[in-house]
């Protein structure tokens, strides 16, 4: 742990903080005294203490005797606490004036609050001049000092290592990304530094790394993206960024970075990109034929099919062509997200809609590009395993299928991802009583150009009723390629329950279309997937047609027991409405 060079506990003698720290204090008084009176300094403190004793205020009494200087925060940062200081620093220039603005921040590996002096060099192309700026705690301090800007310069922080410190940082405003699109780029880059109040940014563009970079925006850009229009499809572009203060000073430029715009057709339809690995078939572990046909059943429209493992990354040519892609990766190891996230950024920049669907996925985009595209670059791994569905008051509730959940994991899933700083959740995680992030973010969606719908659980594991019920809503908002012109029949069905939370008893109601001729099942399952108790319901039958209700509306009184009558435990269970080929799921709650 961080020690301090005054009085060492006896175990600590003989360690850097009380031989190579004390050395580098000196080299820093030094610096801050300047050379003639830190020699000085020492000649005085030989003179007046040699063959004799002294503590350390005797030392720092001549230091501040011989320089005229109050040495207090010097000597208690560096001596009497503990710790060393890491700096962050910035720069502005004005070359029409020769003013250059500082601003320096320390922090600490303890509570010590380090208020420092440290040089910055200067490089000319036939000099070097140097001067000190200064740098405090809690907020970047900002120094001005006049320089000369007649020739061209570099500048050096603290080259010679004059300042004890764990390290340095400079806060400069970078381009993350800039994503082709059709005739446009989209430029994307961090901010420079929150705690340094700014005017803006400057982006400049050239059509090679060689050529001058010119300004592209008329006005200060005061956000930290810009769209770049009316470029020339297949031309490769270069863009460098300047952060701007004060309305004449600027940051130096930022690295460069290139894009290509390109034609973006985005008239074939939909394109499902399985990247879902091929499992063993068993229960929980879905081969890629189950996941293959999940997909088939819960899209209502035709698309074309994009095996990850047989066709690899993706390329940015092919993609443009289809309005919609569907990427899922639904299983729990072996990611490759990553690799095909610029091509994904172009996509989306272009105004392709984007839906990714994935187990862990979310933890394997960066936060720029979940910032970038969906305004949120916080995300949380809930590692329990207590997810058992998602809610939404835009979209079908959706809830996990426990037959295609590990049996042992009884119909719950782990590794979810929430987004608690998000506002534009479609999607609230729903876990077992008690988990705290229930009510949490767990799906985003936004429309930065094209629409991005981000999963932050495996779509599979959902009972597919639920899973179509959302999907077919989502494609048809986003006007997918088919989906206008196709007929739903389960959207005239409709399941409920009623009171819920409920004691002792709950009447479950439910609708259903004309078409419907075959008998009807209603099955109560617990949260383990296990059947509690199951109602047969002959639709010829007026027992449970409800009166006045129209010739297709049936209830069904559930009054909290199994199917050997013997009552069952508070909590949430799951009811199955199963006709044919049709199902359709809800939860309930009982309280004792």
């Amino acid at each position: 742990s961080p020690q301090i060079v005054y009085d060492p506990p006896p175990g600590s003698y003989f360690t850097p903080a009380t031989y190579e720290k004390p050395a580098a204090v000196l080299h820093m008084l030094r610096l801050k005294t300047g050379d003639e009176i830190f020699f000085q300094i020492l000649q005085t403190y030989f003179t007046e203490y040699h063959n004799g004793n002294v503590i350390t205020d005797d030392f720092q009494e001549v230091c501040e005797n011989v320089s005229g200087m109050d040495l207090d925060q010097f000597f208690l940062q560096w001596i009497y606490q503990p710790g060393l200081p890491s700096m962050e620093y910035t720069y502005f220039t004005d070359l029409n004036v020769g003013v250059i603005k500082t601003y320096v921040e320390t922090s600490s590996n303890t509570d010590t609050e380090f208020y420092l002096d440290v040089p910055l060099h200067i490089n000319y192309e036939s000099y070097h001049d140097s001067i000190l700026v200064q740098a405090a705690p809690n907020t970047p301090l900002e120094s001005i000092r006049p320089f000369s800007s007649s020739e061209s310069f570099s500048i050096e922080f603290d080259p010679n290592n004059w300042v004890l410190n764990l390290g340095t940082t400079f806060r400069q405003a970078e381009i993350n990304n800039a994503y082709s699109a059709d005739e446009s780029v989209i430029i994307y880059w961090n901010e420079l530094w929150s705690e340094v109040n700014i005017d803006g940014y400057n982006l400049y563009r050239a059509e090679s790394p060689e050529d001058p970079f010119i300004i592209v925006n008329s006005e200060i850009i005061t956000e930290t993206s810009y769209a770049d229009n009316d470029l020339v499809n297949g031309t490769t572009y270069y863009y460098k960024l300047k952060a701007i203060k004060d309305e004449s000073y600027e940051t130096p430029f930022s690295g460069i970075y290139e894009a290509t715009p390109l034609n973006f057709p985005l008239d074939q339809g939909l394109l499902v990109i399985d990247e879902t690995n091929d499992g063993n078939g068993f229960q929980g572990s879905p081969d890629d034929a189950t996941v293959d046909e999940f997909y088939e059943d819960i899209i209502n429209c035709s698309f074309t099919a994009y095996d990850y493992a047989d066709e690899g990354e993706l390329d940015l040519e092919y993609i443009v062509n289809f309005s919609t892609i569907i990427y899922h990766d639904d299983d729990i190891n072996g990611h490759s997200i990553d690799d095909n996230l610029d091509v994904l950024g172009c996509y989306l920049a272009g105004g392709g809609n984007l839906i990714i669907s994935g187990w862990k996925t979310v933890f394997e985009i960066p936060d720029s590009f979940r910032s970038d595209f969906l305004n949120c670059g916080n995300v949380q791994q809930v590692m329990e395993w207590e997810f058992i569905g998602a809610t939404s008051d835009e979209y079908e509730d959706l809830s996990v299928d426990p037959d295609k959940v590990f049996e042992s994991f009884e119909g719950k899933l782990a590794y979810i991802g929430v987004f608690p700083e998000s506002t534009n959740g479609i999607y609230q995680y729903d876990g077992v009583a008690g988990n705290q992030y229930i009510g949490e973010n767990c799906a985003l969606k936004a429309q930065p150009v094209g629409h991005f719908v981000l999963l932050g659980f495996p779509l599979y594991f959902i009972y597919n009723n639920d899973a179509e019920l959302f999907m077919t809503q989502l494609l048809e908002e986003i006007g997918e390629v088919g989906v206008d012109n196709y007929e739903l029949g389960i959207r005239n069905y409709e399941l409920s329950n009623y009171p819920n939370p409920f004691n002792p008893s709950t009447t479950i109601s439910f609708s259903l279309t004309t078409e419907i001729k075959e008998n009807v099942k209603l099955t109560i399952f617990n949260l383990k997937g296990q059947k509690v108790k199951s109602f047969s319901v002959i639709l010829s039958d007026a027992q449970h047609r409800i009166e006045g209700d129209g010739n297709n509306s049936y209830s069904v009184t559930w009054n909290g027991t199994d199917q050997n009558n013997q009552p069952v435990s508070s909590g949430v269970y799951l009811y199955k409405l199963r006709s044919g080929d049709f199902e359709l799921n809800r939860k309930c709650l009982l309280l004792k």
